[in-house]
């Protein structure tokens, strides 16, 4: 039996909500957001290492390279200084963790950057707290 027609109808429910987050989220929200992707990201791809599919590896590590790049490009280095630096170098470890993932096929790596972005996430929404 398949279930290929409730993954897809789950899928596209999936997108709808995230549309709606997206549209309705403040910019600091909108951050938060791509954390939150970039997290489900490395499990699908962490996943899809374990289940030995490539056609899933590939399509979720051209999301994570997007949503990193996005990171990155939202980053305003003479309003944020310090903390758009600090960030940047948290963005390019992330990468460099996942790109090892990429060479070696080793999960470890992999979780480490899931563990920062956690981190950040975390911190991030402690911010918008305040």
């Amino acid at each position: 039996m398949s279930y290929a027609p409730f993954s897809r109808a789950a899928a596209r429910y999936r997108d709808v909500d995230l549309d709606s987050k997206v549209m309705n989220a403040t910019p600091h929200g909108l951050i938060s957001l791509l954390y939150e992707e970039l997290i489900r990201e490395f499990n699908v791809y962490r996943s899809a290492l374990e289940q030995q599919d490539r056609e899933r590896r590939y399509t979720a590590q051209q999301k994570i390279f997007n949503i990193i790049g996005n990171l990155e490009s939202s980053l305003n280095f003479e309003k944020g200084g310090d903390v758009a630096r600090s960030l940047f170098h948290s963005y390019a470890y992330i990468r460099q963790r996942f790109a090892q993932t990429l060479r070696t096929l080793d999960p470890e790596p992999l979780t480490e950057a899931r563990k920062a972005v956690a981190e950040l996430l975390s911190a991030w929404n402690e911010i918008g707290s305040q």
